[in-house]
């Protein structure tokens, strides 16, 4: 329900006294319908002419958060003139160089371990460098040892530096290692050339590749230098390095040994020990080597000739394995005979 107020005009003369407020006309709206309330146009409005009018509904959306897991890829870059490696179509015959740190210095250096190695005879091997198609490399073999070069078009190692400048395709190179009576070693590397990279893994001049050919090993038994003797009459024998001396030999590795010692002054006899029990025992050899020699089997006997001044240890000795290098396995003059 609604209604007006205001003040009612008279045509008489106004009151004497301050002219009074005219308050507006106002229009109260009572317990207007909760959907809202309709005006007429032209009434004016004024604040506090509008009561308990409920305000327009407003729609809460709950908030939402979201993360995102992505992995970003890098956009593959197409290699170019980069020479990737160097295949030796597992023929095994390279060492490669690394780095050693000394415990004591932490001085660091660089060089291989025997790892890998071909026979005194040599061979012929097969290499492929792989990389790009169409990159050009430089690459180098030098013989340390006698100071010469391969010459990959004549296959063949010469006085005066030489190198092979190719091209990465499907051809293979050829290397060529001559026979030796001696330990050779020849260096294998890259040279830089043009715009080419190599990968950081190959070898350089700094730090080749090495091929180690090793000499047929000599294993000498005799006795070790031991004051008022002479050592004199040793044994030796040859074979291939590093190869196995009790499948499918001859022998089974069996070797027989006769060495001798002669005394320095006067005259020779055997030991209290040896008197008793002339044989030699494992612990009674020594070894001169840089590898653990196998030693499986001893029938060696120790014996004075009849005139004191020979003193002989004489039987057989089976070794399992021949070293990579030569080797010497000793006896101990004392640990059986004495001067008398």
């Amino acid at each position: 329900m609604s209604y007006h107020t205001g003040s009612s005009r008279s045509s008489g003369p106004a009151p004497a006294g301050p002219t009074p407020i005219r308050e507006p006309l106002r229009t109260v709206v009572k317990e207007p319908e909760s959907e809202g309330v309709e005006l007429t146009k032209g009434i004016t409005i004024i604040a506090g002419d509008l009561t308990n009018i409920s305000k327009d509904p407003v729609y809460v959306i709950k908030k939402t958060s979201a993360k995102a897991r992505s992995v970003v890829e890098e956009i593959p870059v197409k290699s170019v003139n980069t020479i990737k490696a160097l295949n030796d179509y597992d023929s095994y015959i390279f060492n490669k160089t690394r780095a050693f740190t000394n415990t004591e210095t932490g001085i660091v250096t660089y060089g291989s371990t025997l790892e890998n190695f071909i026979y005194a005879e040599g061979g012929a091997f097969q290499l492929k460098v792989n990389g790009d198609t169409g990159t050009q490399y430089n690459i180098v073999v030098h013989d340390v040892t006698n100071t010469k070069w391969y010459d990959f078009d004549l296959e063949s190692f010469s006085n005066g530096f030489s190198e092979k400048i190719g091209v990465v395709n499907n051809d293979k190179l050829y290397l060529t290692i001559p026979p030796v009576s001696v330990e050779t070693e020849y260096n294998v590397y890259f040279k830089p050339l043009g715009s080419t990279n190599y990968d950081v893994l190959l070898p350089t001049q700094s730090k080749p590749w090495v091929i180690n050919q090793l000499k047929n090993v000599v294993t000498t038994f005799k006795f070790q230098n031991s004051d008022g003797f002479i050592p004199d009459q040793t044994t030796t024998i040859s074979n291939t390095p590093n190869i196995s001396l009790t499948r499918g030999s001859i022998n089974s590795g069996e070797t027989t040994i006769n060495i001798t010692v002669k005394p320095l002054r006067s005259k020779l006899s055997l030991n209290d020990l040896k008197t008793v029990d002339p044989s030699v025992s494992f612990d009674e050899i020594t070894y001169d080597s840089e590898e653990a020699l196998s030693v499986s089997s001893v029938k060696l006997t120790a014996s004075v000739d009849s005139t004191g001044t020979v003193g002989t240890i004489s039987g057989t000795l089976t070794l399992n394995k021949t070293t990579s290098r030569d080797s010497d396995i000793l006896f101990r003059p004392t640990s059986f005979f004495k001067i008398t």
